[in-house]
């Protein structure tokens, strides 16, 4: 099916020069004619950047973050914008995780395949309710 027009609110994702559009958990791409619904676009590295959040976006902090949630898709911000990451309510701790309160002093927050992580003093790091959880790194 495709459209004439995007519905209200719909906002520019651009990923790999291409522009794609997200409203309301839908994804759209320009076809002749207008718009098609399509799956979520992914990227090279997984990371989908937008520059502006959608309308009625609401902020959650976990674990020393500010997340955006919006119809389940979660952003966070970034300085290209917001890339869109997995839930960080899905991160569950291991029953024998080593997990630390505070982070290395200047740590970096990496996104790797739609996951956040920190990383510092040569160790990784991913957040979990209550700190921040040793992990191997997300790479491998």
């Amino acid at each position: 099916m495709v459209l004439t027009a995007l519905p209200f609110a719909c906002v520019t994702v651009t990923l790999g020069g291409v522009d794609y559009w997200y409203g309301n958990g839908v994804w759209f791409a320009k076809r002749v004619g207008g718009y098609a619904v399509i799956e979520r676009p992914v990227a090279a590295a997984n990371e989908v950047y937008v520059q502006v959040l959608p309308v009625g976006a609401v902020a959650v902090a976990l674990n020393g973050v500010t997340y955006y949630n919006y119809n389940e898709t979660w952003f966070m911000p970034t300085a290209q914008g917001y890339v869109i990451v997995g839930s960080p309510e899905d991160d569950v701790m291991l029953p024998d995780a080593n997990i630390v309160t505070t982070l290395p002093e200047g740590s970096k927050r990496v996104v790797v395949n739609n996951r956040l992580y920190w990383f510092g003093a040569d160790t990784w790091f991913q957040p979990v309710t209550g700190g921040y959880m040793i992990v191997d790194e997300p790479y491998k």
